[in-house]
């Protein structure tokens, strides 16, 4: 596969994921927490429009879901640009007690490394 990536980082962490799935794996899930998070010590937009690119141009079925916890608000209008990935894409504010009523229905709240594959029917 030949492209250009201007973000080799980007590149190689989600190729090291998907080398890294279990055998009867195919899809990755995301949990990114933007508690914290501030234009001048975060990712640079640029380098985040990258990641998505590449994942949703060149790997667009390995995402199974992604949880933006905490974003800001104008990360939505963001995401909305790549309609592939989109639909694969939640966002959980804290202080919404629906978005955060749909996330543990993906986690094990007592063990929050656990995914419930059996969530991913309904995506």
């Amino acid at each position: 596969m030949k492209f250009q990536v201007k973000n080799t980082k980007s590149l190689y962490l989600i190729a090291n994921a998907i080398l890294n799935l279990p055998e009867d794996q195919e899809q990755m899930s995301w949990l990114i927490d933007f508690t914290g998070w501030s234009m001048s010590i975060s990712v640079p937009i640029k380098s985040a429009r990258e990641t998505i690119n590449i994942l949703q141009n060149h790997y667009p079925e390995r995402l199974a879901v992604a949880f933006l916890y905490n974003p800001p608000r104008l990360f939505e209008a963001f995401w909305k640009e790549h309609a592939k990935t989109f639909v694969k894409v939640k966002f959980v504010y804290p202080k919404n007690q629906e978005s955060v009523e749909l996330m543990s229905t993906f986690f094990d709240e007592e063990n929050p490394n656990r995914i419930w594959r059996e969530s991913f029917v309904a995506i």
